[in-house]
């Protein structure tokens, strides 16, 4: 699985995983979150936009940042998830954690 990284501003840095998000993919969308966090990154946006499907193994990355992240005062948001994956999303109860946002450029 390819995960684009970019950056919006000097505060948010923007994952992209391309694909399904699944058992055999995981390990690559989970290396990108660990190496920004590593990194220093606090401030994680998730542009899910190009992920049709996302089983409990992506759930578990979402969680990951995270916990990372919130005793940093930082934060994760979720963007442009498909409608299967913002029904997975739901289902689960993670949207009471995530904030879910149009899009990433509007990141301040």
């Amino acid at each position: 699985m390819q995960v684009e990284v970019s950056s919006v501003g000097d505060k948010w840095t923007v994952l992209a995983p391309q694909g399904r998000v699944d058992a055999h993919t995981v390990d690559d969308f989970e290396a990108a979150v660990r190496k920004e966090l590593a990194g220093g990154a606090r401030w994680l946006a998730m542009d899910l936009s190009d992920v049709p499907y996302m089983n409990s193994a992506g759930l578990r990355v979402l969680l990951i940042a995270l916990k990372a992240v919130r005793p940093l005062d930082g934060g994760v948001v979720l963007a442009r998830p498909q409608p299967q994956v913002l029904e997975i999303l739901e289902i689960s109860g993670f949207l009471k954690m995530f904030t879910i946002v149009a899009n990433t450029a509007g990141l301040s």
